[in-house]
């Protein structure tokens, strides 16, 4: 172990262990060690995750007099905040210090779990209600169980955690079907719970020049090794279509992501752009190639090594087959497939384009998902 590892190693040992001045006599003389990792490799935990899940405010204060950062988010570890690790260990006074600093209350948009999961996760009420307080997004999908904070709630029996998130309109995804017959096109996602496989309840709602347009999810097969997201409004326009994107199960969906200027929130944003072009009187059909220099997708962060979507009239299961019933009205499903920066050539002339979009119609979903590289 080198000495700069040495001397992190004890700093994070001083500040479990609360000792402000063993770990002021470790990085006094060596104050740029405070900002490396715990295992000064990037990517990882920082000193102040350190101090934070320890509930050491006087820790806290000194690393962030040292320049260490009170939100960065920890790309390798869950993408975990700070303000994530108080919250997952209780540490109330913490949470509300880190807050009054300017973290923000549901973490990286990009992590796996925001701090209310971690809170409802472990059981922490006093933690949940601050952060509810505060504006954390209650029905934020855990990236990898792809549950609710009210779903971790019922599964690890915290019945007040489950008050206070019912009071604050929280909704669990588990055990909870929807009536479609209800819902407004809802003959569309009663097809795509059918077909594709269940659509959860959480719905992403937009104005979009007007018009209220919904952003929801589908568990691909009920697996969640992939998931759709699509649209649900634009078939109240003529030509009739929703739009669809298949994701790897690791994609953060989630109101903040949809926010973030970062490629995380390209396919939620694009198909916001592309339906506010449907509103608009625009036609979106099958063989629309939109690029980076698109109009269609001006100032989108793209996802690294992805050079163009291509619209594609996606069968995953042909209306009436296996005994599924159709939608009853003639409603176009389109897919956005993208298109690798290497693969380009294979859209480069109309014929090309045309045998793309035949073979990708009825492509397995690994072969039109859109990967997450995290």
């Amino acid at each position: 172990m080198s000495n700069a590892a040495t001397a992190v190693w004890n700093a994070r040992v001083a500040i479990e262990q609360h000792d402000l001045g063993q770990l002021q006599s470790i990085l006094a003389p060596q104050p740029e060690l405070a900002t490396l990792s715990i295992n000064t490799e990037p990517g990882y935990r920082s000193l102040m995750h350190i101090a934070a899940a320890s509930g050491n405010l006087q820790a806290c204060l000194y690393l962030r007099d040292l320049g260490v950062a009170v939100d960065e988010a920890a790309r390798r570890e869950a993408r975990a905040t700070p303000l994530s690790e108080a919250a997952a260990s209780g540490q109330l006074a913490t949470v509300t210090w880190l807050l009054q600093q300017g973290a923000r209350v549901d973490g990286a948009p990009e992590a796996v779990a925001n701090p209310l999961l971690n809170a409802v996760r472990f059981g922490h009420l006093s933690v949940a209600e601050q952060l509810l307080q505060a504006g954390a997004d209650v029905n934020r999908l855990h990236a990898n169980l792809h549950q609710t904070p009210l779903d971790l709630a019922k599964v690890w029996k915290h019945v007040e955690l489950q008050q206070l998130l019912q009071r604050s309109g929280a909704q669990a995804t588990l055990d909870n079907t929807i009536d479609w017959s209800t819902q407004h096109l809802g003959a569309i996602g009663h097809y795509v719970s059918q077909t594709a496989g269940p659509v959860l309840p959480i719905a992403y709602c937009h104005d979009v020049q007007g018009h209220a347009v919904q952003l929801r999810l589908a568990n691909v097969e009920d697996k969640w090794r992939y998931k759709l997201l699509f649209t649900l409004g634009l078939a109240d326009f003529e030509p009739r279509t929703e739009l669809f994107c298949c994701l790897t199960d690791n994609w953060p969906v989630s109101a903040s992501a949809a926010q973030s200027d970062a490629p995380l929130a390209f396919p939620m944003r694009l198909l916001l752009r592309l339906a506010g072009h449907g509103v608009g009187g625009g036609v979106i059909e099958e063989g629309l190639v939109v690029t980076a220099q698109s109009e269609l997708a001006c100032g989108l962060a793209w996802p690294e090594g992805i050079g163009a979507v291509v619209v594609v009239d996606y069968h995953w299961d042909p209306q009436g087959q296996d005994g599924k019933e159709a939608i009853s009205d003639p409603v176009k499903l389109l897919m956005l497939v993208p298109v690798a920066d290497s693969k380009l050539a294979s859209i480069a002339t109309a014929a090309k384009l045309a045998k793309f979009v035949e073979k990708k119609r009825s492509a397995r979903w690994n072969a039109i998902a859109l990967p997450f590289e995290a």
